[in-house]
């Protein structure tokens, strides 16, 4: 589909995909493939780059979207790993370490000025946050408050839990999010949040006023069998390495080298 078709004024709704991962974590692609795919193959008008704990390709893709001619816009986003579950911070500048409460997560992406929003909720194989932990934190002060849920999510995670997180989501008074959770080029897209305008400023403000909707399709089997020994191999056996190197950098740069013992001559 064309830029022009993408981008016709006379289309009043705009379409997101905030939920996409890349080689920065156990995503299957570089963020410029991923750019140039979403360029040609959709007619996405803004998309979120979220890989696990890590938002060094969502910095590099949003770089390469402003330095080159792409007819959509990039946001920075990271799906964090928190003590209850996932998380996905939208819009924010700094990562955001794992492994931290869920309560203190949200806060620190507030204080980025970011959104926070719950994927693939109440799927607990792949680290949905279960619903009593979700109801526990909408009774907590605002600023620990979510600000959107995945409401429509393309895989059989999502599949199994698709009317009983909308129901909570609606209940909860939350805005509605589709987000692929893509993993390789040909799923980016098949959950899509649709908003009033064409640009993240627009979104943002759907999301904060409660205005969006989500649509998508379910992923089939195909899907899976294509990417999964490729994307299974950089699940289990790469990211869970950069993550513990990110962590020995946190422990090093919170104590430097005080915990190391007496050197004694």
């Amino acid at each position: 589909m064309s830029s022009k078709a993408r981008r016709d004024p006379a289309r009043q709704f705009g379409k997101a995909d905030l939920h996409i991962h890349t080689l920065a974590s156990d995503g299957l692609n570089a963020p410029r493939e991923i750019l140039d795919y979403v360029e040609e193959h959709t007619d996405l008008d803004v998309i979120g780059i979220a890989d696990h704990d890590d938002i060094s390709g969502a910095l590099e893709a949003k770089a390469l979207s402003e330095n080159g001619n792409y007819s959509f816009e990039v946001v920075v986003a990271e799906e964090i790993t928190t003590l209850s579950g996932h998380l996905l911070a939208v819009d924010i500048t700094t990562c955001i370490r794992m492994f931290q409460p869920l309560e203190r997560t949200i806060a620190e992406i507030h204080a980025q000025g970011g959104l926070a929003i719950v994927p693939h909720p109440l799927a607990w194989f792949s680290s949905g946050l279960r619903r009593w932990r979700i109801e526990s934190v909408m009774q907590q002060p605002p600023e620990f408050h979510f600000d959107g849920m995945e409401t429509f999510n393309p895989s059989v995670a999502g599949r199994q839990v698709a009317e009983e997180a909308s129901a909570l989501t609606d209940a909860l008074h939350l805005a509605r999010l589709g987000g692929s959770d893509s993993h390789s080029l040909e799923t980016i897209g098949s959950a899509r949040t649709v908003f009033p305008g064409h640009t993240w400023a627009d979104l943002r403000r759907a999301i904060e006023q409660r205005t969006t909707q989500s649509e998508g399709e379910f992923w089939e089997v195909a899907d899976y069998t294509r990417i999964a020994l490729p994307q299974a191999v950089r699940s289990l056996i790469i990211l869970p390495g950069k993550r513990i190197k990110k962590m020995a950098g946190w422990f090093l740069e919170d104590h430097g080298p005080a915990w190391l013992p007496v050197q004694r001559r």
